[in-house]
């Protein structure tokens, strides 16, 4: 789909997408059982799956990042550049 969110996670039947903006305005939710081609977004039936999918996603950021930086690392480095910055408006590299 162009132009949709960056990010997914597919648990069990539900995918859900997101660009991790504040508002959640991007933030998609399908039941790939039920609509295997995505055309009808359910978060607003199951906001509380969204919500759990979206922290699952936000923590595993955190780890690639920690992962990127060497915090989880024996011995420490210096990366080579940036950690890429997610937001609504796409991925930024700083």
């Amino acid at each position: 789909m162009f132009g949709s969110p960056k990010l997914a996670l597919i648990d069990n039947n539900f995918k859900f997408l997101t660009n991790l903006s504040k508002d959640g305005h991007e933030d998609l939710l399908f039941d790939l059982s039920e609509d295997p081609f995505e055309k009808r977004n359910i978060i607003e039936k199951y906001p509380e799956r969204a919500a759990k999918m979206k922290a699952i996603i936000k923590e595993w950021l955190a780890s690639c990042k920690a992962s990127h930086s060497g915090a989880d690392y024996d011995t420490p480095f210096t990366p080579v550049n940036h950690f890429p910055i997610i937001t609504d408006e796409g991925i930024k590299k700083y």
